[in-house]
């Protein structure tokens, strides 16, 4: 009985490397297709636990990458330099709101009697104005806004309840992103052993890049928030509207919220704008438009150099379905979603199975 020829073993060897190449991609998209199934069905029934959490994994990326940064510039170990860095940041917060929250119950006691005789005074400039009687009718008295007062007190219950459920999820996302920040490792490892041995070393990449791009879109939120907020605390200041200061720290902070930030911000200080007069209101309108044509057409496109890249109108349709799914919180953190979701499906999905090298996020 003759042997095999010797240059079988090799050729089985070399049919078999395809074969286990072909295995490890097939189980990669099958994983691909479970995670995206269990986070679909997460985001479907229970929007708000899976933004909650995802919060929390963005806070803890913001901690770990600022500490280990400042581990680089001190002689210190990364325990202490987190530490220092948690400290800062939430008391920095902390601050903030005990300086903010006074400022504004304090002006909205008194803001309601400027916005009467503003009412009033415009009606009066209305009603002299041709076909004034006619636009009157859309115009409510200040009876009729304080007869309204009446339907906020059934609602006084359901808006104490709501507060202490945003509180509940502030606590939750600064323990998941303390815990995240304090041991990242322990769930990367676990991440990473979801997936074949070979595979492993290629996920741990994708982990590190999915970190990086959340680190940079946090720096560059930051520093448009920065600029948004000065900007506006100043021009409001020149215009000679009260709580100048305290309305650019909420421009500054609605500012990351992309798209819909900057409308939301118009809103207090338009109505302390129109208790010195309509025209002062047109300011105001002018001023912030002006801060968000810098924003959209200077500071965003000058930033995104140096931070993740997203196509505008897929980051507006993340943010109408999340905004759909989980109101606000969902609309806050459709980009960053996005942009992280983008990353997996580029490195996992368009390289890896398709072997297109493409971007479609760019983190350069």
């Amino acid at each position: 009985m003759s042997s095999p020829p010797e240059h079988s073993a090799r050729d089985f060897e070399s049919a078999e490397k395809p074969s286990r190449s072909f295995v490890a991609r097939a189980l990669t998209v099958v994983g691909l297709v479970v995670l995206a199934i269990l986070v679909l069905a997460t985001i479907w029934h229970a929007p708000d636990v899976f933004l909650v959490i995802f919060a929390g994994v963005l806070l803890g990326v913001f901690l770990y990458s600022l500490s280990e940064t400042l581990c680089r510039w001190l002689p210190l170990r990364y325990g202490w330099c987190l530490t220092l860095v948690t400290l800062v940041v939430f008391g920095s917060f902390l601050g903030l709101m005990v300086y903010l929250v006074p400022q504004i119950v304090d002006r909205v006691s008194a803001l309601g009697t400027q916005l009467g005789d503003a009412l009033t005074q415009l009606r009066e400039r209305v009603a002299a104005a041709p076909s004034g009687e006619q636009l009157l009718k859309y115009l409510p008295t200040f009876e009729e806004l304080e007869a309204g007062r009446s339907r906020w007190v059934p609602a006084m219950g359901t808006m104490v309840q709501s507060t202490f459920g945003v509180l509940v999820n502030i606590v939750v996302i600064f323990f998941v992103g303390l815990y995240t920040a304090a041991d990242p490792e322990v769930y990367r490892q676990g991440i990473i052993k979801l997936f074949p041995p070979p595979r492993r070393t290629h996920i741990a990449q994708v982990l590190s890049r999915v970190r990086i791009t959340l680190w940079r879109w946090i720096l560059g939120r930051l520093f448009e928030m920065t600029v948004i907020g000065v900007a506006t605390a100043i021009g409001l200041w020149l215009l000679g509207i009260p709580l100048a200061v305290t309305m650019g720290v909420i421009a500054g902070l609605l500012t990351f919220i992309p798209n819909i930030g900057p409308v939301l911000s118009v809103i207090p200080p338009l109505l302390l704008a129109l208790s010195q007069g309509p025209m002062m209101g047109v300011y105001v309108i002018l001023l912030y438009t002006g801060l968000q044509f810098v924003e959209s057409y200077l500071l965003t496109p000058m930033v995104q150099q140096h931070q993740v890249s997203l196509p505008p109108a897929l980051v507006i349709a993340v943010q109408v379905l999340m905004g759909v799914l989980a109101g606000l919180l969902g609309i806050a953190l459709a980009t960053p979603l996005a942009a992280a979701v983008l990353v997996l499906v580029q490195d996992l999905y368009v390289q890896d199975v398709l072997h297109d090298d493409v971007e479609m996020v760019s983190d350069k």
